[in-house]
């Protein structure tokens, strides 16, 4: 099982530990964490730089999310844990959705642990891009979003596959 979560949210005036809380539901569940990657989404230097809802003292303005994320790999048997990697990752501003998945991004996690014939599910899948690549790579995706412009966008997209 591989999750890419933010670090921290910052929601009705409150920081969440929100890599720490689904670590804690995976393991009590009966995962194992494999590795951890850690993921830069908004770099300037391969330094952090601020997220939309931070400004530039790294202060939540309103409802926000780092763009520091992580990538845990769990797995259902006990096995030696695998050094994780630190990636810095520019996402590319877009007009279809306000936090697109890097495409670096998407190709690093199924390059490392997709094998043909998975099934993929995306909660938060916004305009199907993960998607997308899931089902060119003969995978099974299943995929959840609930702002209906975002919805209509990926199925429009999906539709083509």
């Amino acid at each position: 099982m591989i999750i890419e979560v933010a670090d921290t949210v910052f929601t009705g005036e409150k920081y969440i530990k929100l890599a720490g809380l689904i670590q804690k539901l995976a393991i009590t569940h009966g995962f194992y964490l494999e590795t951890r990657h850690i993921n830069f989404i908004n770099t300037k230097n391969m330094i952090e730089a601020q997220d939309h809802g931070f400004n530039a003292n790294y202060t939540a303005t309103k409802d926000a999310h780092s763009n520091c994320h992580q990538i845990l790999v769990f797995n259902k048997s006990k096995v030696k844990t695998t050094t994780g990697e630190t990636l810095y990752i520019n996402y590319k501003k877009s007009t279809e959705h306000p936090c697109p998945e890097p495409a670096e991004l998407t190709k690093f996690i199924l390059n490392n642990y997709y094998k043909s014939g998975m099934h993929v599910l995306d909660p938060f899948m916004g305009i199907a891009n993960f998607g997308l690549e899931v089902i060119k790579r003969h995978g099974n995706f299943w995929g959840y979003e609930i702002v209906k412009k975002f919805f209509n966008t990926a199925t429009k997209k999906l539709k083509q596959y």
